[in-house]
């Protein structure tokens, strides 16, 4: 079975080349020598996919006669909005009798699923020479740091389908109008750009600020990491927090200084949402947030600054440049009733030419594979900022695009809520910062020493 579907895809792939369309799942099966049809893999058999509600799944429907036709099964398609998603996948992993044989591994839930083994790794069908094709899987595509991020001591338990990573957009015209020429290559001078530019019309900068999951727990750590600091000492050999040490306290500061004199009216409980609108709307000079936030910031019904916008890569810290990134990934749960059919479907989904015409068909352009954007149809149709978009997320995924930037741990949504609600009380002068980041400091520590860590 496992040989015959290097084959279907041999034959499937001339047909195509000779001029036959995918037709609602009408095209011809492949036949034998004799004019018999070729037995298919999977005849009979349903893959049964679970995928978190996202832009770059949600018509994904329309691809997937291309695999049924290749494999003879049937792929079965459930999407689940964010918010109910844990709870609905954690019921169905803890299952003895699974439901799904390929799903949707969240950055924030993956450590704990991992941990929890209830995850197949992925080695074991990665490295089964007549299960695998690795044209179609094409390891070396993936954005690498976001394939590293899915192996946990040497296991490579998923393989990436999302990843989102730090950019700058910026105002090209209010750079212009104040003579400053490039955008500002370091935070440092992000925040002194961000002062000459500041204004009651428009601000200087916009960031996450709101102590909600995924907002400031999110980019606090970015600036920390790019001056060479991190939530813990030496993730993961050494988990004893380190928010009290000095680099930790001058980022803390450098943060709130930032957003305190320089952001826009309620900033400083802001999540994305309220960032994107101010950037819309034309009222924020220098915005970093991820590549995946771009299509809606750039929506032509909305944006009033399409054509003022200007892209560059995350500003480097005074260690280092980091642009923060958090990575989805699609696994195989070890309760599925059709692991080997699982696998096939996700290596099939993540292949080169799939993930390239769901971008193009779809209008999803965070591709995964970072030189797909380099094909001439994607520069075409993407060409925001007359192609720098394309360079920087490209340069970006190759260079910067850390998911490791903080630690990623099965208690992580503790240690964020802990950071957020420092934050918070930091950004609105409710606390000063050290007494804020000791605080936390020992919260964090708790939190680990209760876990096992040490």
């Amino acid at each position: 079975m496992k040989g015959n579907l290097k084959v279907c895809t041999v034959i499937l792939l001339a047909v195509v080349a000779a001029g036959a369309g995918w037709a609602g799942g009408q095209e011809e099966s492949p036949v034998g020598q004799a004019g018999e049809q070729a037995p298919l893999p999977y005849e009979g058999k349903t893959v049964d996919v679970l995928f978190m509600a996202s832009p770059i799944v949600q018509k994904f429907e329309n691809l997937v006669s291309e695999f049924e036709v290749i494999t003879g099964a049937r792929v079965n398609i459930q999407i689940i909005t964010p918010t109910n998603y844990d709870q609905k996948a954690d019921m169905e992993l803890v299952s003895p009798n699974g439901a799904y044989d390929a799903l949707w591994l969240p950055w924030r839930t993956f450590h704990r699923w991992i941990k929890a083994d209830w995850i197949a790794p992925m080695d074991g069908f990665m490295n089964d020479t007549e299960l695998a094709d690795p044209a179609l899987l094409n390891v070396e595509g993936f954005a690498p740091l976001a394939y590293q991020s899915l192996n946990v001591d040497g296991v490579q338990y998923a393989l990436p389908i999302m990843q989102g990573a730090t950019i700058l957009h910026y105002r090209t015209d209010i750079l212009d109008q104040h003579g400053l020429g490039a955008p500002p290559d370091t935070w440092n001078e992000l925040e002194q750009m961000a002062a000459k530019v500041h204004s009651p019309e428009i601000s200087g900068v916009g960031m996450r600020c709101s102590k909600k999951s995924g907002q400031v727990g999110l980019h606090y750590p970015m600036v920390l990491a790019a001056n060479g600091g991190g939530i813990v000492k030496d993730y993961p050999r050494d988990m004893h927090p380190s928010l009290d040490e000095p680099v930790a306290i001058e980022s803390a500061k450098y943060f709130a200084r930032l957003l305190q004199n320089y952001g826009f009216q309620g900033v400083l409980t802001s999540a994305w949402q309220e960032n994107v609108v101010q950037f819309q709307q034309g009222r924020l000079a220098f915005y970093p947030d991820a590549n995946v936030l771009t299509g809606q910031i750039l929506n032509p019904e909305k944006s009033t600054v399409v054509d003022r916008t200007g892209f560059a890569v995350v500003p480097r810290g005074t260690a280092k440049r980091v642009a923060a990134s958090g990575v989805h990934s699609l696994g195989v749960p070890k309760n599925s009733p059709e692991k080997e059919l699982g696998y096939k479907f996700i290596e099939w989904a993540l292949s080169d030419e799939v993930q390239f015409d769901n971008a193009m068909k779809h209008d999803y352009p965070a591709l995964i594979r970072p030189e797909l954007m380099m094909r001439a149809e994607f520069l075409e149709k993407y060409n925001w900022g007359n192609g720098k978009y394309v360079e920087v997320v490209s340069e970006t995924f190759a260079k910067y695009a850390d998911a490791l930037y903080r630690p990623h741990t099965p208690e992580w949504s503790q240690i964020e809520e802990i950071i957020g609600i420092a934050l918070s009380k930091i950004l609105t002068g409710q606390e000063e910062v050290e007494k804020a980041l000791g605080q936390a400091n020992r919260e964090v520590f708790t939190v680990f020493q209760e876990a096992g860590y040490y």
